[in-house]
């Protein structure tokens, strides 16, 4: 991915959680903070990435969704930041 898509699709990500947080969908807040992690980790931005797999963890567990839960997890880990 070329830092010009990374930059679209942080775009794209932020005008998705916007949406989702202004009508209250934790799921897909949860889903957007993660694809935002996923973006700051590529740009070699680890402290980034951190705050918003953190974010994304804190709304699955409120709405007990196991698998992205184990997911982000396992990045936060990854990190060997946890």
């Amino acid at each position: 991915m070329t830092r010009g898509e990374r930059d679209k699709a942080e775009d794209m990500c932020l005008k998705s959680l916007d949406i989702s947080e202004r009508h209250g969908y934790k799921e897909y807040t949860a889903n957007q903070y993660g694809n935002l992690g996923v973006i700051y980790l590529k740009r070699g931005n680890k402290q980034e990435a951190k705050k918003y797999w953190e974010k994304a963890h804190t709304l699955y567990e409120e709405v007990g969704a196991k698998l992205e839960i184990t997911q982000v997890k396992g990045w936060l880990e990854d990190l060997g930041e946890e």
